[in-house]
């Protein structure tokens, strides 16, 4: 059976999802082709497939085209799982399956992928059990957080994780939570093995947290970064071993001194600053209250360039230089036929709809919206799975228009009338699709009128964590907002991590009193800081009155 697998289309990668019956394997597939939760009631009794394509911003990387993946969901019968009969192929990436709430489900999840790696080791030419691989936990609608009765718990996971020497992710399909996360790992990962071209280089910054409203990132280890080392005074080093980019874990286990970012965002008119509190997975700052944004400066990367990307993957606000603004050719367009388009809507002559909705799909099906939207490619998606659709609808309409004209030249005025609410319901539908990509421009033009990060100074700091000493050299930034935006709801790591607004004269107490709960930083940084932020709201305030 199917998925919704897209045939004629050849798939760069295979993936074969594994699991005990029941724990929701097709259901989460389903809703990567179709973008809907539909929950399944019966377990799959034959191997079903899907087409699916991650899109380059659930890589970490917006401008790749996406990658075609062919998904193999194993079936299970009298509630166990036959690995060698659903493995009938070589895969290049395998998921193993349970249920968070349903702890019996989770207990097979080695076995299983131990099966899986004797089997396809045999079938592999190279012979290889290397196969990239992730323990992935479904239904985690309310499960994010441990200590709830009935849920398998992460000591458990990660320690089979361990083991077994693979990634773990929790997904919720219904709540939207982390679906493209597992399969954007696996395929990272066996891209880089051999006799294969990698996506993205291994040291790629694939980061922690993104925004929901966009594709969910994935989250390796902080030891797939490549950083800077830099001298106590932030110069970098010329010459010499320390002048080459390190990995970032062995920066830290050195204890030397590399660059980061610090971003804060601060309503102008209120002061109210915005500030993340990290989960209890991060690296370095476990549920501590941060900046608005934090994070390492990659190896040859401004550190402005960082703070737009930190800001970007952690919050969902996109930072636009002046110079990256981008052309509003499709801007130009809906201001030129978007009250067309409204009006059309409500007219009952379908040919006239029709001529109207073609004239608009011609013009905006030349635009390369990749190139356009270059500053918010999530944006360029979602116009573009627009029209692409309304473009269907079209199509439908049109036919059934046509099949009710001949029914009715035929005398058969039954079926003439069943034509045409077909062709009215697509007509809909299309004019549904092609009235979206007003808000969906509207959503951009707030993203892409965020004003440029604002360099405040730079500050040394140190701190330890889990045995690890990180020393610092911190580029400190204002996003300054005339009108703050809405507290972000974004993950980082298995955790929804936390935002909320403080006034500023808060955020200062608590981080020059050292208060539980914040991080650490020194008192020099914290005065400048102070003086930076209230200077910058008082100049707002004087240019208004």
């Amino acid at each position: 059976s199917s998925l919704g697998l897209k045939r004629g289309r050849q798939c760069a990668m295979r993936l074969v999802v594994l699991g005990r019956p029941g724990v929701g394997k097709s259901t989460w597939v389903r809703a990567l082709t179709t973008g809907e939760f539909e929950p399944s009631s019966a377990p799959s009794v034959v191997v079903e497939t899907a087409a699916v394509e991650v899109p380059g911003a659930s890589l970490g990387v917006e401008y790749l085209d996406p990658v075609p993946v062919h998904v193999f969901v194993a079936p299970g019968k009298d509630g166990t799982l036959d690995v060698e009969a659903s493995c009938r192929m070589v895969a290049d990436c395998v998921i193993i399956c349970y249920d968070v709430r349903a702890p019996e489900s989770f207990l097979h999840c080695g076995k299983i992928l131990r099966q899986f790696r004797a089997v396809h080791a045999q079938r592999a030419e190279d012979n290889t059990d290397e196969v990239p691989a992730a323990i992935v936990g479904l239904k985690a609608d309310d499960c994010q957080f441990p200590g709830i009765e009935g849920v398998v718990s992460y000591e458990d996971v990660e320690r089979v994780a361990e083991e077994q020497g693979c990634t773990d992710f929790l997904v919720s399909v219904e709540a939207g939570f982390r679906v493209w996360d597992p399969i954007a790992d696996v395929v990272l990962r066996a891209s880089r093995m051999k006799n294969r071209r990698p996506l993205l280089p291994a040291h790629h910054p694939v980061h922690r947290g993104v925004h929901m409203s966009v594709l969910a990132a994935p989250t390796p280890s902080a030891g797939d970064w490549v950083v800077d080392v830099v001298e106590a005074d932030g110069s970098p080093y010329t010459s010499g071993p320390l002048a080459v980019a390190r990995p970032f874990d062995a920066v830290v286990d050195r204890g030397l001194w590399h660059r980061t970012v610090h971003v804060w965002l601060m309503d102008l008119s209120t002061g109210a600053v915005l500030v993340q509190r990290k989960s209890h997975r991060h690296y370095k700052c476990p549920c501590l209250w941060t900046p608005t944004a934090v994070g390492e400066v990659l190896a040859r990367e401004e550190a402005t360039a960082a703070g737009q990307r930190l800001m970007r993957n952690q919050v969902g606000i996109m930072v636009v230089d002046a110079a990256e603004q981008r052309s509003l050719t499709m801007q130009q367009l809906w201001a030129a036929r978007g009250i067309d388009l409204q009006m059309a809507a409500n007219r009952d002559s379908l040919p006239e709809k029709h001529v109207v909705a073609e004239a608009f799909l011609q013009e905006a099906e030349q635009f390369d919206l990749a190139a356009e939207f270059v500053t918010n490619p999530a944006a360029a998606m979602r116009i573009d799975d627009a029209l692409t659709q309304a473009r269907i609808h079209l199509t439908v309409a049109g036919r059934s228009l046509e099949q009710a004209g001949e029914a009715l030249a035929a005398n058969n005025k039954q079926a003439s009338a069943g034509h045409r609410r077909e062709a009215l319901q697509a007509s809909d539908d299309c004019f549904r699709q092609l009235l979206s990509v007003g808000d969906h421009l509207a959503q951009d033009a707030v993203a892409a009128c965020t004003k440029p990060l604002v360099p405040l100074f730079t500050e040394k700091l140190s701190c330890q964590h889990d045995g690890l000493e990180f020393n610092e050299f911190a580029n400190v930034y204002l996003l300054p907002c005339e009108r703050a935006p809405g507290v972000p709801q974004v993950v980082d790591g298995l955790e929804t991590a936390s935002f909320q607004y403080f006034a500023l004269g808060k955020v200062v107490q608590n981080l020059r009193d050292q208060t539980e709960g914040w991080f650490p930083v020194s008192a020099v940084y914290v005065d400048r800081l102070e003086r930076a932020l209230r200077q910058s709201s008082s100049e707002y305030l004087a240019a208004m009155q």
